[in-house]
């Protein structure tokens, strides 16, 4: 189970950088075009994967911390 849940996370990442790349890319496009904002660039819909962000990085932390714990423990063995 643990398994499925780090590959779902994982794949979760995987499309929130390809988002945040086709978000870039349609910014620098529109803007040859128009001095406005792309409607769906709109800060309302930006929202939208703000909650995962601040989920990816809070796992990113525990991952840190359980690492850090990881190097310690083995240290403290040694």
């Amino acid at each position: 189970m643990l398994a499925n849940t780090e590959a779902l996370h994982e794949k979760i990442s995987v499309l929130a950088n390809r988002v945040r790349e086709l978000e870039d890319g349609l910014a620098q496009s529109h803007s040859f075009t128009s001095n406005g904002l792309h409607p769906l660039l709109s800060e309302e819909l930006l929202q939208i994967k703000r909650p995962l962000e601040r989920e990816r990085q809070d796992t990113l932390s525990q991952d840190e911390k359980s690492d850090a714990e990881d190097a310690s423990t083995s240290l403290g063995s040694l």
